[in-house]
């Protein structure tokens, strides 16, 4: 499982224990992006192409123990994870609010809004405080590196040939509906 962008293995972790625990064979790994998971400003110490070969030799490492290794990615770990199905054999491939196109500001302007209202009466959701404060506190050059990674893995999607699903919200904050 790859995570998204400023996140951690423990953003999947409901996933991870469902398919991990419940009799269904899986064994599942989580991967920690470099610079990711801790202080939002380790980010400045990495950059897309090396989360993209990080992830690359997890798979590798896999691949040698398991004789089928699917990906599950989430975010902009769904670019990842395309771009590894294309690169190696994958068996089978999800792809978790792929971030193809990033930022759902009609969803993102509904939230705030509502987010406005609430604060007034001190009700406004966890998620959504979270959000703000990794949005107002993420390093520019990182903003920047994740926009790479788009703009370089996006084209390697139409060279997918493994069994994929696509989920999507349809109020997801931050990816467009469109992404899938």
């Amino acid at each position: 499982m790859i995570h998204g962008y400023t996140g951690s293995p423990a953003d999947l972790r409901p996933l991870a224990e469902y398919l991990n625990d419940n009799g269904n064979g899986y064994f599942v790994y989580g991967i920690l992006l470099p610079q990711h998971g801790t202080k939002i400003e380790d980010m400045l110490e990495s950059d897309w192409k090396k989360w993209v070969l990080y992830s690359a030799e997890k798979f590798d490492k896999l691949q040698k123990l398991y004789d089928k290794v699917s990906i599950i990615g989430f975010s902009m770990g769904s670019l990842i994870a395309a771009y590894l199905s294309t690169q190696y054999p994958v068996t089978k491939l999800v792809l978790l609010s792929p971030a193809i196109y990033y930022i759902n500001y009609s969803q993102l302007f509904e939230n705030m809004s509502g987010a406005i209202k609430k604060k007034f009466t001190g009700s406004a959701s966890a998620d959504f405080k979270r959000y703000v404060q990794k949005a107002t506190n993420t390093p520019l050059r990182s903003v920047i590196d994740f926009r790479r990674l788009t703009q370089q893995l996006s084209p390697y999607l139409e060279k997918i040939t493994v069994p994929t699903l696509i989920l999507q919200g349809k109020k997801d904050i931050l990816v467009e509906p469109e992404s899938a």
